[in-house]
């Protein structure tokens, strides 16, 4: 009788130190789970919204541009972003100032990203910057009429190429009165 007694007290504590260790160790695993699928989401590339005809006025004359990626800043219906490439032709100061004015002239939010190569455009969605971001990133315009939020009251070019025809503009601010 007193053996069963041990070994029922054994078995007890040994289910007990069974819990134990095994609770922390399905707590660990949750969280690495967890952790795998939160990296997995976050390295995958937004999928590129669908392009509305009404939104963007592609007659514009003086630059060829194709949109890689469209969005609504804050969900805004009355507000634009876009990423767009242009080809090495149309990296012209004028061209670009033209096209993103026009780009954005219907939104009261307004934030374009222009690139001259697709490279360093999937470059900028990583931290992995090389020379091909360098060159090929442009400007970022930027129109936020509206008083409140981010960029409230800007209306502007930032100037990025570091190498490139429109290197001398890097780190300057075109800003517009209207």
């Amino acid at each position: 009788m007193l053996y069963a007694s041990v070994n029922l007290r054994l078995l007890f504590q040994l289910q007990y130190l069974i819990q134990m260790s095994i609770k922390p160790l399905f707590i660990l695993l949750g969280f690495v789970l967890l952790a795998g699928i939160l990296v997995i989401n976050c390295s995958r590339e937004p999928d590129a919204e669908p392009i509305q005809e009404a939104v963007i006025p592609y007659d514009i004359d003086t630059i060829d541009f194709t949109v890689l990626r469209q969005w609504r800043p804050n969900d805004n219906p009355a507000a634009l972003g876009l990423e767009v490439l242009i080809g090495e032709e149309g990296a012209v100061y004028e061209n670009i100032i033209q096209m993103v004015r026009e780009l954005g002239s219907n939104a009261q939010i307004s934030l374009i990203r222009v690139f001259q190569d697709e490279q360093a455009w999937r470059e900028s969605r990583t931290s992995n910057f090389t020379e091909i971001y360098d060159r090929g990133y442009l400007a970022f315009y930027i129109k936020n009429r509206t008083g409140s939020g981010a960029y409230s009251g800007l209306h502007e070019i930032r100037w990025f190429q570091q190498e490139g025809e429109l290197e001398e503009l890097n780190g300057t601010t075109t800003t517009f009165v209207n």
